[in-house]
This record gives structure tokens, C-alpha cells and sequence, in this order.
């Protein structure tokens, strides 16, 4: 069963289950589906900003969007698409505790391939270490 959590203050985790009902800030309604806002805040190539649909993975999202998240497997196995939640609500899908052990997510950590959002985000990544091709 995917966990889903919300992160209000840092080190701060609120539990939901699967299902409850959310009052999110989403920003677009397309053809019945809702996306919200992301906001991605790299270390190294400043910010961007991207709209994810409820179902869509942070990792697809940033991707359709030409933002180059690294990652290997789409699995959650491998964690590479490490990313910090600094904002929002979200789902989490199942992923390796080999690498993202427990003390990673009680401190807002998750993997891109495995977080669906469910409020606007603000999420944090060193995207300066990915080779962009044109």
C-alpha cells in the first residue's frame, strides 16, 4: 500500500491513507484530471516550474518537461532521482529502503520515479551534475 505524506515544517509528517479526501491547490483542471504545481529548486541551475497531473510521477513530469532528473530504473530500486520535499502533500509509491532508508523519509527525502503529488510542491535537486543534451 503506497503512503502518503504531508510535509508542512521541516522534520514535520503528517500520515494519510490512501483515499482520504485532500483539499489541494491544484492549479489546472485538464480533461477531468488535476495537475499541480511544482516548483524544483536546483542548487546548481537555479529554479523551474512544471504542472504534474495527480497520477503522473514528479520523475515523468520533469521529464515531459525537458528537466533532466537523473534515475535508472523507474522502480524505485536504484536512487538515483533523490529529490528533498521542502513543500506539499504527496503519495508515495513503494521504493528500496536500501535506498531510502526510513531516516531519509522522516527528513522529507523521497524518489522522483515514486512521489505523485497531491498539493503544490516545492521540491529541492542538484540538477547541476546532469549532462543536458540538445
Amino acid at each position: 500500500m503506497a503512503e502518503q505524506l504531508s510535509f508542512r515544517k521541516p522534520g514535520y509528517i503528517v500520515m494519510k491513507q490512501r483515499g482520504e479526501r485532500q483539499n489541494g491547490s491544484a492549479k489546472s483542471r485538464k480533461g477531468g484530471e488535476i495537475m499541480f504545481k511544482v516548483q524544483v529548486i536546483d542548487s546548481g541551475e537555479g529554479n523551474h516550474e512544471l504542472l504534474c497531473h495527480d497520477h503522473e510521477s514528479l520523475l515523468d513530469a520533469a521529464n515531459r518537461k525537458g528537466i533532466k532528473i537523473p534515475y535508472a530504473c523507474k522502480g524505485g530500486g536504484c536512487g538515483m532521482c533523490k529529490i528533498k520535499v521542502e513543500e506539499g502533500e504527496f503519495e508515495r509509491g513503494t521504493s528500496s529502503k536500501a535506498v531510502l532508508p526510513d531516516e531519509e523519509r522522516a527528513v522529507n527525502y523521497t524518489l522522483a520515479c515514486k512521489t505523485y503529488p497531491k498539493t503544490d510542491m516545492k521540491i529541492l535537486i542538484d540538477l547541476s551534475k546532469v549532462t543536458h543534451s540538445s
